[in-house]
């Protein structure tokens, strides 16, 4: 978020562009569930908002994907919309999904 990229003005003429990426949405797949697509990027374990529970140890593949849009400025002028987006999609990972197990003993 907030990313601003500013290429070389030599080689485009000697302006200076500047470019940001803006997120459009996140579409998490997370094995027992899909949440999304939302602009939420989750938050810190354990407050943040995406979340999944999983009814049985086991493994499952997870990934993220996420569309981007953006927009350009040249010299310091308004923002530009860029036509079009980018879907990128994640690189699948397995999550190991183990049980605890809790006690109650008498001292």
């Amino acid at each position: 978020p907030e990313e601003v990229d500013t290429p070389d003005p030599a080689r485009l003429l000697g302006y200076r562009i500047e470019v940001r990426p803006l997120l459009k949405s996140v579409t998490y797949h997370l094995g027992v569930q899909t949440i999304g697509p939302t602009t939420s990027l989750g938050g810190p374990h354990p407050t943040g908002d995406i979340r999944a529970t999983y009814p049985q140890p086991g493994t499952h593949d997870v990934r993220v994907d996420v569309v981007y849009t953006g927009q350009f400025r040249v010299g310091g002028s308004q923002w530009f919309d860029i036509p079009g987006e980018v879907d990128l999609q994640g690189t699948p990972v397995t999550l190991t999904v183990r049980e605890a197990m809790s006690r109650l003993y008498t001292s």
